[in-house]
């Protein structure tokens, strides 16, 4: 029924502004982390961007934290710091 039977995390990251980081319909163009650029330029998946909401001070806590539980494909700078 169009529900997703595999959940595959590939990024986890931190954005005051997400429509600066995303744009619109996932805009490879505007995104830094060229692996994941690659990734989603290749990518013809169903795609979902899930959020949270974080006080500032808590970011980088939060991020550290998720990436070393979770291990997404394309965060390899902060993976098991």
């Amino acid at each position: 029924g169009g529900l997703p039977v595999e959940i595959s995390w590939v990024y986890i990251g931190k954005s005051k502004n997400l429509k600066t980081r995303i744009g619109s319909g996932h805009d490879s163009s505007r995104e830094s982390n060229q692996e994941l650029k690659r990734w989603m330029k290749r990518s013809k998946e169903s795609v979902e961007l899930w959020f949270a909401l974080v006080p500032e001070a808590a970011l980088h806590t939060v991020e550290s934290h998720l990436i070393a539980t979770i291990n997404p494909t394309f965060n390899v700078n902060l993976k098991k710091k």
